[in-house]
């Protein structure tokens, strides 16, 4: 199988995932990309070991000049056949490569499947601007034509492609597990003998949630003598000025940069007792329906989560015992709670996380039934008018 991978930023750790396993199922794999202008470290191999082309940078939010991108591209790749020529199937991450896929492939009369992968659902999508309106309009047109849709969250379907669009195709559950193949699993103990005494909560990834960070400051300048948080990673550019101000206003808050992915997972989570998995970017919609990467990384490097009630990620979390889940007001329900933890309590959470099957975190089930739905959906026809979805547990 020839395919394609279209996504919206070379630099995302989802997508260099989907590289590798795609690449692992014995598919030939290339890729079409754009660029977030990011500092984050990108794997050599990316742009090494898989034909390629970068389609310009984009930027997070500015829909306007997203959408001349998509016009651009378009324009581009309908006169190109390097990468449609022989493509069996054309793997699109975000909604807009999804229709820009879809138009190519009406344009070109092209006989390669689609597949979508719906890692999340953007604020704005969800939104009543016109952006969502268009976009949501633009999203179901592209979906009557796709042949599988990979969610990372049964929400997703069930608040999303079927209450919203009314999506009746087939659909398949691939969380955001870590690839057993990156790292290996670190010994899961309880840190011990620290000088100051305090416990460590860290929190890892992209960091775009405003309400965390001011959380986070409030807590630290609460609670100096029981805890330090530990922040890495990509600082989304409307966030700089409010991490800084909480670092500088917190001593016991500390910002060590980007980190790469995976390599670097087993030394920050290690270096932390708690691992901060609260996400308000968007409490109407998204921040309700996703599981996010953290939540499957800290399973698997024995680090319990603080994590929100009443979300999904919530629920996952309470369901395998991996952690704590708070109800507002979150800070007087966090502050509370960090004052009375034991590291008996930590412990206790940790060797219950070490007898759970790390297939609770890591792709290892998973792929062989991904690759047989991958190659069921190069033999099959879109089907959007089926009575049923066909969603993997």
């Amino acid at each position: 199988m020839n395919v394609v991978v279209f996504t919206y930023d070379y630099q995302d750790a989802r997508f260099h995932k989907r590289l590798r396993t795609l690449r692992d199922f014995g598919f030939s794999v290339s890729w079409l990309a754009y660029s977030r202008n990011k500092n984050v470290p990108v794997p050599p191999w990316v742009l090494s070991d898989f034909p390629h082309e970068v389609l310009g940078i984009t930027f997070s939010r500015r829909y306007g000049h997203r959408f001349l991108s998509i016009l651009r591209t378009i324009c581009r790749l309908s006169r190109k056949n390097a990468f449609f020529r022989t493509a069996d199937l054309l793997y699109c991450i975000s909604p807009e490569n999804l229709v820009t896929a879809e138009i190519l492939r009406q344009l070109r009369r092209g006989s390669f499947k689609v597949v979508y992968e719906l890692a999340d659902v953007m604020p704005a999508m969800a939104g009543n601007g016109i952006v969502g309106i268009c976009g949501r309009l633009a999203e179901r047109w592209a979906l009557a034509n796709v042949s599988l849709v990979t969610i990372s969250s049964p929400a997703y379907l069930t608040n999303y492609l079927q209450a919203v669009h009314n999506y009746r195709g087939k659909s398949f559950l691939l969380e955001n597990k870590i690839l057993s193949s990156d790292i290996v699993r670190p010994c899961l103990q309880v840190q011990q003998g620290r000088g100051d005494g305090l416990l460590r909560v860290g929190l890892f990834g992209n960091l775009k949630c405003r309400r965390s960070l001011e959380l986070i400051g409030d807590l630290a300048r609460e609670l100096t003598k029981v805890c330090k948080f530990t922040l890495r990673g990509h600082v989304d550019s409307t966030l700089t000025g409010i991490l800084r101000r909480v670092i500088d206003g917190s001593p016991n808050v500390e910002f060590g940069g980007p980190y790469r992915y995976p390599i670097d997972l087993p030394e920050i989570y290690g270096g932390v007792d708690l691992c901060w998995g609260f996400d308000f970017c968007d409490t109407s919609h998204n921040s309700k329906w996703c599981l996010a990467n953290r939540t499957y990384e800290a399973g698997f490097c024995g680090v319990p989560l603080l994590i929100q009630a009443g979300t999904a990620n919530g629920e996952l979390v309470e369901r395998l015992g991996i952690g704590w889940s708070f109800e507002e007001p979150l800070l007087l329900s966090i502050s509370r709670f960090l004052k009375s933890l034991s590291r008996e309590e930590i412990l206790l959470k940790k060797r219950h996380i070490e007898a759970l099957n790390v297939d609770h975190f890591v792709l290892n089930a998973d792929l062989p039934r991904l690759k047989e739905a991958l190659q069921a959906a190069l033999r099959t026809q879109a089907q959007p008018d089926r009575p049923d979805h066909a969603l993997a547990n």
